[in-house]
C-alpha cells in the first residue's frame, strides 16, 4: 500500500501547489494593479521604490514621497505595505518552494537527497527573499510615514533591502528553472 499512499500524498501536494501559486499570482496582480493604476498616477507617474531593481537614492525617495502627497502616502501604507505587500511575500515564498520541490521530484540526485537537505535546497532562496522584502517594506514605510526621516543612510538601507530582494527573487525562480532544464536534459538522453 505505500505506492497508493505516496500517490495520494503527491496528488495532495499538487493541489496545494496549484492553490499556493494561484494565491501568490492573485496577490501579485493586485500589487501590480495598485502600483500602475493607483500609486503611480498619484505620484505623477513616478514608480514605487519597490520596483527599482538596482536601488535608489534619498533624492529619488524624496521626489516620490513628495509626489505621492498625503493621500498617496496613506494609500501606500494602508493598501501596499500593511496589506498586499505584507501578504504577498510569504505567499510567493511558499508557492516558490512548493514549485521547486515538485519540479525537483524525478531528478535522480535530488530524489536521493535526505529530506532535510532537499528542504534546505528549495527553501533557502525564498526565505531570504521573504526577509529582504519585509525589511525593505518596513524601511520604506518608516520614511513614507515620516518623510523627515529620509536621508542618505535610511535610503541606502532601504535600497540595500530592495536590491537584495530582487537578487533573491532571481535565485528563487532560478532553482525550479534549473530543475526543469535538468529534467529536460535527462529526458533527452
Amino acid at each position: 500500500m505505500p505506492d497508493a499512499a505516496e500517490a495520494s500524498i503527491a496528488r495532495g501536494l499538487h493541489r496545494v501547489t496549484i492553490g499556493a501559486v494561484a494565491v501568490a499570482l492573485a496577490l501579485y496582480l493586485g500589487l501590480a494593479w495598485l502600483h500602475q493604476f493607483r500609486l503611480a498616477p498619484m505620484a505623477g507617474g513616478l514608480q514605487s521604490p519597490d520596483v527599482h531593481i538596482f536601488g535608489y537614492t534619498a533624492e529619488t525617495l524624496t521626489r516620490w514621497i513628495e509626489a505621492l502627497g498625503r493621500d498617496g502616502r496613506i494609500d501606500f501604507l494602508r493598501l501596499h505595505t500593511f496589506f498586499l505587500d505584507l501578504v504577498f511575500p510569504p505567499a510567493f515564498a511558499f508557492a516558490s518552494a512548493l514549485v521547486a520541490w515538485r519540479v525537483g521530484t524525478g531528478i535522480g540526485w535530488i530524489d536521493r537527497m535526505a529530506a532535510l537537505r532537499r528542504f534546505v535546497l528549495v527553501v533557502v532562496a525564498p526565505a531570504f527573499y521573504l526577509g529582504f522584502d519585509w525589511a525593505e517594506n518596513f524601511a520604506i514605510a518608516r520614511m513614507v510615514a515620516d518623510p523627515m526621516t529620509v536621508n542618505a543612510a535610511s535610503a541606502a538601507d532601504a535600497s540595500f533591502y530592495t536590491v537584495g530582494k530582487w537578487i533573491f527573487v532571481g535565485l528563487t525562480l532560478a532553482v525550479p528553472a534549473t530543475f526543469l532544464l535538468v529534467k529536460r536534459r535527462q529526458a533527452g538522453r
